[in-house]
């Protein structure tokens, strides 16, 4: 399961999700791509020699924000079993908090979030339904650092796009068995079939 969150809200709601500083002073999301992704690949190089496989179940997208700004949604990577969630854990608590994602909630045996307050948006690991180990972020609403729409020049970074597609098993049905024709019943030989 992923967490995703939009910023198209209403007024009433609270905003936490996009960070406490004004808009204007937060992280742009082109200086959120050079950091947060670059750290967000360095994790996958790190992490992907104890995984079974390690595949995309998302690509990386830029949506506008409603009031203006962009928000970035990662990729969303799983790593296969054997990988160990406690060093994924663990691995997540030595890269992110140094970047920002500092605030650490629903940290517990099963998955974790990696909170920006300043700035925004979060990275969220957690065990998968197969046992491995997701990881994906979303940046929360930001500003362009020069004015222009991001969309039109976004690259997804080169670790992201060397990663394959995740093949989600087939659920072909299997072809309803044809019942045997019975054999037809011959006499055994020196057998008659009137009484004799």
């Amino acid at each position: 399961m992923v967490a995703t969150v939009s910023c198209a809200r209403t007024e009433d709601e609270d905003n936490w999700w996009d960070g406490s500083a004004p808009f204007k002073e937060r992280q742009s999301i082109q200086a959120y791509q050079e950091v947060v992704e670059t750290r967000l690949g360095e994790f996958v190089t790190e992490l992907t020699p104890s995984s079974g496989s390690v595949s995309l179940i998302r690509n990386s997208k830029l949506y506008p924000c409603r009031d203006g700004g962009y928000e970035l949604h990662t990729a969303s990577i799983v790593f296969a079993l054997p990988v160990e969630y406690s060093r994924a854990r663990e691995l997540a608590g030595h890269l992110f908090p140094t970047i920002g994602l500092d605030t650490i909630t629903n940290d517990d045996h099963d998955g974790a979030f990696f909170h920006d307050k300043i700035n925004g948006g979060d990275i969220d690991i957690m065990i998968n339904a197969k046992g491995g180990v997701t990881i994906s972020g979303i940046s929360g609403c930001r500003p362009s650092r020069d004015g222009t729409d991001p969309r039109t020049t976004r690259t997804p970074p080169e670790w992201e796009a060397s990663l394959p597609l995740y093949q989600y098993p087939s659920h072909t049905p299997t072809p309803p068995r044809t019942q045997p024709t019975p054999a037809p019943v011959m006499p055994r030989p020196g057998l008659t079939s009137s009484p004799g």
